[in-house]
């Protein structure tokens, strides 16, 4: 049985072998070159970012580090969304709260991993809908209804202003 290799520490090693047969032939020596990287790189994903939705955001991982050289950069956008390379940009579609993955890994296999949240702020306005004119006899009650509004996360409020000096609140009110 051959002995247990022995461990080595991240550097470049030659190795040069030569086969003798049992007969005492001695075959030409051969040379290998082997490089032994142990150390994980060190994963950089930059800092939080707060973002308007539907904008270009830019990505850059360059600060990561490796003994020997980063391989890879690998993004998860945590919107579905994914990209390789440095520097990608990647746009919001919704707004939210999203953590970005950075992956990094070098000629080797070793890997790591950082993180960093995005938040992307809701630029949208609303549309308000309150349906189409109407004529009404005075002293008449008349309802209203603006749930045919919309806006891309949910409309929060409706406020009413009547043009006689009063309001209301809510999605239905009656004046």
């Amino acid at each position: 049985a051959a002995p247990p290799a022995p461990s080595l520490a991240d550097g470049d090693y030659t190795f040069r072998v030569r086969a003798t047969d049992d007969a005492g032939n001695v075959g030409p020596v051969v040379t290998v070159n082997v490089t032994v990287d142990t150390t994980p790189p060190t994963a950089d994903a930059g800092a939080d970012r707060t973002v308007d939705e539907d904008t270009a955001v830019a990505f850059d991982g360059s600060g990561s580090t490796d003994n020997v050289d980063v391989e890879t950069h690998e993004w998860t956008f945590g919107d579905g969304g994914s990209a390789t390379g440095a520097t990608p940009t990647h746009t919001y579609a919704d707004p939210g709260t999203y953590t970005v993955t950075l992956t990094t890994t070098d000629a080797a296999g070793n890997s790591d991993t950082d993180t960093l949240t995005v938040t992307v702020r809701d630029v949208t306005a609303p549309t308000a809908a309150v349906g189409s004119n109407r004529t009404v006899d005075e002293d008449t009650a008349v309802s209203f209804d603006g749930s045919a509004s919309t806006d891309n996360v949910g409309v929060v409020t409706y406020e009413w202003s009547f043009g006689d000096g009063t309001t209301a609140t809510g999605v239905s009110p009656t004046h």
